[in-house]
């Protein structure tokens, strides 16, 4: 009995320590092919300062998927600035990246709460994942890769 809480215990610890959240790629929570689904990706100073509340999508009357994830400043004493970047993918899984050093800068003052939110750019896109860094640069919220 102890040995199942204390691993209990250790995989509640590795999940919350990862830097994204993933869907897992079967049924509604992925797109079939094994993408995963609302991924979000942090650099380590962003995640000391922002937290994901909610992570939802929505079908437009165009076709087009919308994507909403809700942030809030963890600190509730001081602001934070961070960038932000949607990527999204197709059925046959081909991504489809924004436009190179195309973040959107965000403020958030102490404890605020703000919702950010892209819409897909064709209607065959079914996944999409965030980067959320502390630098205006593309690929710096997965250690410059």
């Amino acid at each position: 009995m102890k040995v199942r809480v204390l691993l209990a215990l250790a995989a509640a610890s590795f999940l919350c320590s990862c830097d994204m959240f993933v869907g897992t790629g079967k049924g509604p929570y992925g797109t079939g092919n094994g993408l995963p689904r609302r991924k979000i990706i942090t650099d380590k100073e962003t995640r000391k300062s922002v937290k994901i509340l909610k992570i939802d999508d929505s079908t437009l009357p165009n076709g087009k998927m919308k994507a909403e994830v809700t942030l809030v400043n963890r600190d509730k004493n001081n602001p934070c600035k961070f960038f932000y970047v949607f990527i999204w993918y197709t059925k046959a899984g081909k991504k489809i990246a924004p436009p190179p050093n195309r973040r959107v800068e965000v403020f958030l003052t102490s404890g605020e709460k703000q919702t950010i939110t892209s819409v897909a750019p064709k209607a065959d896109c079914v996944d999409f994942q965030v980067e959320l860094s502390a630098s205006p640069l593309i690929g710096d919220a997965t250690g410059g890769s």
